[in-house]
């Protein structure tokens, strides 16, 4: 994970629905990522779109956990975003993702 330069943002508390878990009663990990986007300002997608997306899985989010989603942008890059997901103060995942303008490519 990259070293985070900014100030977080977190969110209200979640809860872990049923329509969360998967087969194998894991929260399914596509949930962790939308998890991400959560709280971000819709006008970032009116001109951004994701360019790189990063996520680490520490611990296991289970079925009824509360857990709270935080992000920050990166003060020397813009484009650039940390996220965490955390139940009870412990971080469950970290990501990352990096915006650029839409139609423009690296």
């Amino acid at each position: 994970m990259r070293e985070a330069h900014g100030d977080i943002v977190e969110s209200k508390p979640f809860r872990v629905r049923r329509s969360d878990i998967d087969n194998n009663d894991h929260v399914n990990n596509i949930r962790y990522i939308e998890w991400m986007q959560e709280g971000l300002d819709e006008s970032l997608y009116e001109n951004m779109r994701i360019q790189r997306l990063g996520i680490v899985y520490r611990k296991e989010v289970l079925l009824g956990d509360s857990f709270t989603v935080g992000f920050m942008r990166d003060k020397d890059n813009p484009g650039h975003m940390d996220h965490v997901i955390s139940v009870d103060g412990e971080v469950n995942a970290q990501g990352y993702t990096k915006w650029a303008e839409k139609g423009l490519l690296e």
